[in-house]
């Protein structure tokens, strides 16, 4: 006797048919004619088109530029007030010194008077 293999586990026979057929194409539009968002990789926000993933960069730089442009405005607005204020601190400093050295040269004129009106004696 011949032993018998079942149907199901014939080698010969698929279960499934087999299709080498190509899959139906459909026409792809030209780059320059996609209005599509390219694919997402999953990172950060996904764009519906390439015109509003743009517009929001534009809109990003611009928000970054006022930012900058506030904080140069700010730091300059300080350094001139430091500046101002080390300027006022210096000039009330040498108008100290003047009256200082104004002092000390009137000493010295009267000191010198006194010299001359009584002379040291030797003898």
């Amino acid at each position: 006797m011949q032993p018998q293999v079942p149907e199901a586990q014939s080698v010969t026979q698929a279960k499934f048919p087999v299709d080498h057929a190509p899959p139906p194409t459909t026409p792809v539009p030209p780059a320059h004619q996609m209005t599509e968002r390219p694919p997402h990789f999953g990172w950060g926000k996904g764009f519906e088109t390439w015109e509003q993933q743009r517009v929001q960069w534009e809109q990003e730089r611009d928000r970054l530029m006022n930012r900058a442009q506030e904080t140069m405005t700010e730091m300059s607005e300080a350094t001139l007030e430091s500046l101002s204020s080390t300027i006022e601190a210096l000039r009330a400093k040498l108008a100290e010194h003047k009256v200082e050295k104004e002092k000390q040269q009137k000493i010295l004129e009267q000191e010198l008077e006194e010299k001359k009106r009584n002379p040291p004696r030797w003898v």
